[in-house]
């Protein structure tokens, strides 16, 4: 494993970061390169990369969320709170440097097949020394989205349990200590990466984490919680006080030293050249309005649903019967992206049978496996026209 140490605290850098690595399909391969010197574009078999990084105060988003209709404006702006979005789907998060973040970035546990080279090798590193020497262990074929999350945050929770701290994986991507939340994970993939990563509220200001937040109230039903605040935790209210100081520390050299059980790790500093195009990456997209906020058209029609998996909005405009444009919201997980469905809806009839010929399960198991195609041909004939006051949705 490449441990890539980063001391910035700037969040449009620190996205710009993983963006890099995930897309960069010739960093850390093992393959052997072609006569052209290049790798395969879904090259499967390169070292994982491991990232540790905090953010000044921000608020990161979902990448298919409304940024708008996330977050409390007013009060960001008066704390001058960062807003960033991030490419991972999920809900809305608030970092300080009382939060640690942490990525991995390996070969994508949902594409691997029996013969992809290294595939136990690599995944065996995010299981104990334990587990992995037994034949179930490190899985050689592909895994299910929600058994993606649990191999890749297991050595989150193995160094926390250590520290008599009883943490377990909540939900679908929550990690939680008696019933708080104290992590939150998404992932994204690229050229047969996956980028799995997950914030760890160490010491956090939680009145600010509720604050900047604008929830949906249907999340704090389906849990029965009243409201953020009684939802989540620090990770040092579970701490004897004489094991407060340096936490943030003590708890990167805890997670190194677990993972070095199952394989070397080697730490990197990020040259020269690396460092251009990472800045260049954050001005160009993740420093921007255009990406964190959008243009914001108007959508004729919306309708949304939260199911066990996550919230899903439909948004699209409708000309004479047929959707002339469609866009999906929310915070949900996808397994791709949602192109190739949403390019099906577009000049489809707002009808059940004619979206039942466009929106197929073989089309959804692409992206949004958990998802039938009657849930979704009944999320879009339930849209109601957007009233002319409310906050527009994103292009993204």
């Amino acid at each position: 494993m490449i441990y890539i140490k980063n001391d910035s605290r700037d969040p449009y850098f620190n996205l710009a970061l993983e963006e890099f690595f995930l897309t960069r399909p010739d960093i850390n391969a093992t393959d052997k390169r072609g006569d052209d010197n290049a790798l395969p574009p879904n090259d499967l078999t390169f070292e994982p990369i491991l990232l540790l990084w905090q953010n000044a105060p921000t608020v990161v988003v979902g990448g298919r969320q409304n940024t708008l209709e996330e977050i409390n404006l007013a009060f960001v702006e008066e704390r001058k709170i960062n807003v960033v979005r991030r490419t991972t789907g999920g809900g809305a998060v608030y970092h300080d440097l009382g939060n640690l973040n942490y990525s991995f970035i390996v070969p994508d546990p949902t594409r691997l097949s029996p013969a992809a080279a290294l595939s136990k090798q690599s995944l065996n590193l995010f299981l104990s020394n334990e587990l992995s020497v037994q034949p179930q262990g490190a899985p050689s074929s592909a895994l299910a989205l929600t058994d993606s999350f649990r191999l890749l945050s297991q050595p989150v929770v193995d160094v926390l349990r250590s520290w008599n701290i009883p943490a377990e994986l909540s939900g679908r991507n929550d990690l939680t200590v008696d019933g708080r939340k104290i992590s939150g994970s998404a992932q994204a993939r690229k050229n047969g990466r996956a980028l799995h990563h997950g914030t760890l509220l160490f010491d956090s200001n939680l009145d600010d984490v509720a604050s900047s937040l604008r929830v949906d109230p249907e999340k704090f039903r389906s849990k029965a919680v009243a409201s953020v605040r009684s939802r989540v935790a620090n990770i040092v209210d579970f701490l004897p006080e004489s094991e407060r100081s340096d936490v943030i520390e003590r708890f990167k050299v805890a997670l190194l030293a677990r993972l070095s059980k199952t394989q070397p790790i080697t730490q990197k500093e990020l040259n020269e050249n690396e460092l251009a195009q990472i800045q260049k990456l954050r001005d160009e997209k993740y420093a921007t309005w255009a990406w964190n906020f959008g243009a914001s058209p108007r959508f004729q029609f919306r309708s949304s649903r939260r199911f066990d998996w996550g919230k899903l909005e439909l948004a699209f405009d409708v000309v004479r019967g047929r959707i002339t444009r469609a866009q999906i919201f929310g915070d949900f997980f996808a397994l791709d992206d949602l192109s190739s469905l949403l390019s099906r809806l577009v000049g489809t009839p707002l009808e059940r049978d004619a979206l039942l010929s466009r929106v197929t399960e073989p089309l959804l198991r692409q992206s949004l496996p958990s998802l039938s195609p009657n849930d979704f041909v009944d999320l879009a004939l339930n849209a109601a026209p957007s009233p002319p006051d409310e906050p527009s949705c994103d292009t993204l």
